[in-house]
């Protein structure tokens, strides 16, 4: 489960991370009553990403433009999601910005911090400096060590690496499987404060945490999060991993052969075969959303063992057939539609002037443990499985150029 920007910062004040004096806004009118003084910020508080670039975050000097931003980002979706809740926030100077991260890896068994001198929106500058410390038992040493990584020196060695201590005491009280601040701002006085936070909840950890429950203001356990994450609308490739840190590595693979990604999703892990039919479930729940919002490329990239590698393997072929068989019979429907109704030469130019666009995405299918990935083969299928990862980050290279050419 994922909690909203304001309820991580109530949880992030109770360890002692510093956050700006905020106040939570559902209706516009209540900013009339406003405890904060202005300038504010006023920030949509939904669980995708992208919303700065969206216009949901308004900076404003007086109470008349609060009230008019506040009607504005309540009706503005980002990425198909409307706010319920706006965050009014004093304004903060920052002459630096840093990235924290602390994620867990279920592959590697351990959590995993990671750090950027480089915070902020612009993912390719944070993911260009990043820095990974893998943690065996945690201890002051882990924190410092990441800020030494980072290239942080004298003061800010001590003050960030503090902040990291108490995100970790977060991380490991309340089950986490992300937390995150992204920015941390610095001011010119070297102080920091958190500008930005995220947090996961496991699931399956979430009942032995009734205050998280209490926070969000449900009455029973969440269903786990099915939904994308939306780095760049613009871009066409989506992800599809089983842990945060594999997104991480993929993305930064990605990355670097200049392949943009739009959006990712995180299936339960599938090297637990308990968590094998929940994984299946997810997947056919995340792969429909990246038609619906037209990405042409999905890397489906998987930490897997043989018994589920197959169970996997034959749930993305049944997908993909079935997404095959529908568009065959749409478009069957739509030409039946023309023919009855143009000409053949109105139906040549009609084709000509307007190709129908693809109904979904091409796949390509990495799954680690898939030793009879030959078998799944299918040309019929926009499918291209590979066991071999640098192969995988090639043809979607190939498909990314193909896709472009088309467009042309």
């Amino acid at each position: 489960m994922e909690l909203l920007e304001y309820q991580a910062k109530t949880l992030f004040a109770q360890v002692g991370i510093p956050v700006l004096p905020s106040q939570p806004i559902q209706d516009p009118r209540d900013l009339k009553r406003l405890h904060i003084p202005y300038p504010v910020v006023l920030k949509s508080q939904v669980r995708v990403g992208g919303r700065g670039q969206a216009g949901g975050i308004r900076y404003v000097e007086n109470t008349i433009d609060a009230i008019a931003a506040a009607r504005t980002i309540l009706n503005l979706p980002i990425l198909g999601e409307y706010p319920e809740v706006i965050l009014a926030e004093a304004h903060y100077d920052a002459h630096k910005e840093f990235f924290l991260a602390i994620v867990q890896d279920y592959k590697r068994q351990c959590p995993v911090l990671l750090g950027s001198v480089q915070g902020g929106i612009q993912v390719k500058a944070v993911l260009a400096q990043i820095q990974k410390v893998e943690i065996e038992e945690f201890s002051p040493f882990y924190a410092r060590r990441l800020a030494r990584k980072m290239g942080l020196e004298g003061d800010l060695i001590q003050t960030v690496s503090g902040v990291i201590e108490k995100m970790y005491q977060l991380f490991s009280q309340n089950d986490l499987d992300l937390i995150e601040i992204n920015p941390l701002g610095v001011n010119a006085e070297g102080e920091v404060m958190a500008l930005d936070g995220k947090i996961t909840v496991n699931d399956y950890g979430l009942g032995r945490h009734p205050e998280i429950i209490d926070l969000v203001g449900y009455d029973s356990p969440v269903e786990p999060n099915n939904t994308l994450t939306w780095v760049d609308p613009k871009a066409t490739v989506g992800l599809v991993c089983n842990d945060l840190p594999l997104v991480w590595a993929t993305w930064d693979l990605l990355s670097d052969q200049k392949l943009n990604l739009g959006a990712y999703g995180v299936v339960e892990d599938v090297l637990d075969e308990e968590l094998l039919v929940p994984s299946v479930e997810q997947l056919t729940q995340i792969l429909p959303q990246f038609s619906h919002h037209k990405v042409g490329i999905v890397f489906i990239n998987l930490l897997s063992n043989p018994t589920a590698a197959v169970t996997l393997g034959n749930a993305i072929a049944l997908y993909v057939q079935r997404q095959v068989e529908q568009s065959a019979a749409s478009q069957g429907e739509t030409a039946r539609e023309q023919t009855s109704k143009t000409t053949d030469r109105n139906r040549r130019q009609n084709k000509k002037a307007n190709p129908s666009p693809p109904l979904f995405p091409h796949f390509v299918v990495r799954i680690v443990g898939h030793s009879a990935v030959e078998a799944k083969q299918d040309e019929t299928l926009p499918i291209y499985w590979t066991e071999d990862l640098d192969q995988a980050i090639k043809e979607i290279a190939n498909l990314t150029k193909a896709q472009s050419s088309n467009k042309r």
